[in-house]
């Protein structure tokens, strides 16, 4: 990696955000106003492995908050597909600051 590079989640940046980018551009509403994205992509490239690696710990990481919440509180946890959807934005939030704070 350059000098230039930034990190989100321990990988670089610029591979997530190509990944993201390509999620993106697959987004298609739906009748109900949501918006459904799906993109293949090779798990053994680095933009893949890097997206891959990334998503999986903002995945842990909200998992583990769900669990603590409902010891805490005896909350329920959020269904799985939810989590993962929560921990894409997430990631593209933290992949935007991340690649903002580079040009700052």
């Amino acid at each position: 990696m350059n000098m230039t590079s930034v990190q989100v989640e321990g990988e670089s940046a610029e591979l997530v955000f190509g990944l993201l980018q390509r999620w993106r551009d697959s987004l298609v509403e739906k009748d109900n106003g949501m918006f459904r994205g799906r993109v293949s992509f090779d798990r053994a490239s680095p933009e893949g492995r890097a997206f891959q690696r990334a998503f999986i710990k903002v995945d842990g990481r909200l998992a583990i908050e769900d669990r603590l919440r409902q010891v805490q509180t005896g909350e329920k946890p959020r269904l799985k597909g939810q989590r993962g959807a929560d921990a894409l934005l997430e990631l593209v939030a933290l992949t935007s600051d991340a690649l903002a704070r580079r040009h700052s």
